[in-house]
C-alpha cells in the first residue's frame, strides 16, 4: 500500500499578496541574510526568548522563495519513498485583500498540470474555490478536467461556508464524488478586510459577530458549527475538516476540568460531525507538531467510526514555522505506532480520495 499525505502545499512566495503576513514582511523574510540579521538582533534585545518568531517565518518564507512549485516538491518528496501520494492545496489569495500576488492564480494552476504529468499518478491537486472569484464553479470544473482529484475552502480568508455562491460547487462535488478540504482550526490565513465590511451577525442565525481583533473575527468564520449548518442541507457531502481543529484546542480538550470545556472544543465539535454524518474526514497535519497530543489521537483511533475518518497530512511546508518534514513524518509515525500510522495514511486516505 502506498503512503498518503494528504495535507500539503507547494505554492511559492509570487502566489502569496505582500500583505500575506504583518508589516509586509513576505517579500523581505525571503532574503536568507537580511532575515537572519534582523532574528539575530531580536534575539539579542529578548535572549531569554526560544521561540525564535522572526526566524521561524524567514524559514517558512524561504522554502515559499524557491522559484518554481517543482523545487518545492522536490524538497518535500526527498521526505518519502518513491510510491508516496500528495494532495497539493492550492491557494487562491487574491481575494483576501491584502495585495495582489506577483501571478495571478491560475498560473498556479497550470504550473501544477504540468507537474502532474512529470509525475503521474503521484499528485492529487485540489483546486481552491473562493465564492468572490468570478465564475468560480467553471473555474473547478476546468480543472477538475484537467485532472484535478477534489476541491479547497478557505473560509478565513474572508466567508463563511455556507455562502450561496459555494452551493453550486458543492453540488458538483456530490454528483463527482470529489473531495472537499477545508481548512477547520484558529488562526492560519485570514483576512485583511476593513472593519466596517464585514458582517457584523452571522448570515444563517443572525447571531452578533464581536470581536476586539481581526484575528479572533475570522474564527466565526470557521467554527465547525458553520459546517454542521452547511451538512444539514448537503449530507453528502465528502469533506475534510482540515487540523482537526487545531494544537489549541486538542489542548483545550484534554485538559479540560468540566463538560462545558470539553463540548465547546472545535476537536470535540468535528468529532461530533463525524460520528453524524459518514462522509466527513479529519486530518491531523500541523496540529501534531505537539507530540503530546499523539495519545489523544490514538485513542479517539479506538473508537471504529474516528478509526476510519481521520487522515495523514503534514500541511508541508507551512510546518517549517513549527518543526521540519522529519517531525511530522518519522517522529509521528514512531509515536503514533504502524497500526495507526498505517490506517491513517494508507487505509483512510484510498475512501477519501
Amino acid at each position: 500500500m502506498h503512503i498518503y499525505n494528504c495535507h500539503t502545499h507547494i505554492f511559492t512566495i509570487d502566489h502569496v499578496p505582500e500583505r500575506f503576513l504583518p508589516l509586509r514582511l513576505v517579500r523581505w523574510l525571503a532574503k536568507y541574510k537580511g532575515a537572519e540579521i534582523f532574528a539575530r538582533i531580536l534575539n539579542g534585545v529578548n535572549p531569554w526568548s526560544n521561540r525564535d518568531f522572526l526566524d521561524r517565518y524567514a524559514a517558512f518564507m524561504r522554502q515559499g522563495a524557491e522559484a518554481k512549485q517543482g523545487c518545492i516538491l522536490d524538497s518535500l518528496m526527498d521526505f518519502y519513498p518513491d510510491d508516496t501520494r500528495f494532495v497539493i492545496l492550492t491557494m487562491d489569495m487574491e481575494y483576501m485583500n491584502a495585495g495582489d500576488p506577483k501571478e495571478p492564480y491560475t498560473n498556479q494552476l497550470d504550473d501544477l498540470v504540468k507537474l502532474m504529468g512529470r509525475h503521474s499518478g503521484r499528485l492529487y491537486p485540489f483546486v481552491f474555490a473562493d465564492p468572490r472569484r468570478p465564475k468560480v464553479l467553471d473555474l473547478v470544473k476546468k480543472y477538475i478536467d484537467k485532472g484535478f482529484k477534489g476541491i479547497k475552502i478557505y473560509p478565513p480568508l474572508g466567508y463563511f461556508p455556507t455562502d450561496d455562491k459555494l452551493k453550486p460547487v458543492y453540488e458538483y462535488a456530490i454528483e463527482h464524488n470529489l473531495p472537499i478540504m477545508t481548512h477547520c482550526s484558529r488562526g492560519g490565513v485570514y483576512t485583511r478586510e476593513k472593519r466596517k465590511k464585514l458582517p457584523k451577525t452571522h448570515p444563517i442565525t443572525g447571531a452578533e459577530l464581536k470581536w476586539k481583533n481581526r484575528k479572533q473575527y475570522t474564527d466565526y468564520f470557521t467554527d465547525p458549527e458553520n459546517f454542521e449548518l452547511l451538512l444539514k442541507e448537503y449530507p453528502e457531502l465528502k469533506i475534510c475538516f482540515g487540523h482537526f481543529g487545531g494544537m489549541g484546542e486538542l489542548e483545550s480538550f484534554r485538559d479540560a476540568t468540566g463538560t462545558g470545556n470539553w463540548e465547546a472544543s472545535w476537536f470535540n465539535k468535528i468529532k461530533r460531525l463525524l460520528k453524524a454524518y459518514p462522509n466527513t474526514y479529519a486530518d491531523v497535519s500541523y496540529t501534531m507538531s505537539d507530540l503530546s497530543l499523539v495519545p489523544l489521537i490514538n485513542i479517539t483511533l479506538l473508537d471504529p467510526v474516528y478509526e476510519e475518518r481521520i487522515l495523514f497530512g503534514t500541511d508541508f511546508y507551512m510546518n517549517k514555522i513549527e518543526g521540519n518534514e522529519y517531525k511530522f513524518t518519522i517522529e509521528l509515525r514512531n509515536a503514533l505506532g504502524e497500526d495507526n500510522f498505517k490506517q491513517i495514511a494508507m487505509v483512510n486516505p484510498t475512501k477519501y480520495l
